[in-house]
């Protein structure tokens, strides 16, 4: 299985996340449009965990939990590299903006399969999605970054051709 199949298989974990992941980049147009597509495709998972880490740990983080939030945003920050580098400046910022809109849309919608009321999502209901759904999420978005780096490298450097 590839990292492309273990990518969108990976951002599949909600009743959402699969069609939110592949929403169509609106600036895209051209000859480019698959391989800055595919950019945002790449980056996704990397906003999807930072932005799952944020929901989980938004109130009173424990070290531990600061902790994880850190690693997290070092894990962005190192793909979101990866991701731009050697982009135009206006194009490393329309794939790192659409790939934040995608993610923020697919956790606008675990909230709202949770049951969120406005912005908030009753206490231990969250608690128990950051537990069985979240947090493995996250894992896998970073296990699979490290088991397929070499792929990852791969696509994103036929991306930017």
């Amino acid at each position: 299985m590839g990292l492309e199949t273990s990518v969108t298989k990976l951002v599949a974990v909600s009743s959402f996340v699969a069609s939110s992941f592949f929403v169509a980049s609106s600036f895209c147009s051209g000859a480019n449009a698959k391989d800055l597509n595919m950019l945002v495709r790449l980056l996704v998972p990397a906003y999807i965990a930072h932005n799952f880490a944020a929901m989980c740990n938004a109130e009173k983080p424990t070290p531990d939990q600061q902790n994880r939030i850190k690693t997290i945003s070092a894990f962005v920050d190192h793909v979101k590299i990866e991701v731009t580098t050697g982009l135009p400046e206006q194009e490393a910022e329309e794939v790192r903006i659409s790939a934040a809109d995608t993610a923020r849309n697919v956790a606008r919608n675990e909230m709202l399969f949770l049951g969120a009321q406005g912005p908030y999502v009753p206490t231990d209901t969250l608690i128990r999605w950051c537990e069985r759904s979240a947090e493995t999420a996250i894992a896998e978005i970073l296990k699979t970054h490290e088991k397929r780096h070499e792929e990852f490298d791969r696509l994103t450097d036929e991306a930017k051709k």
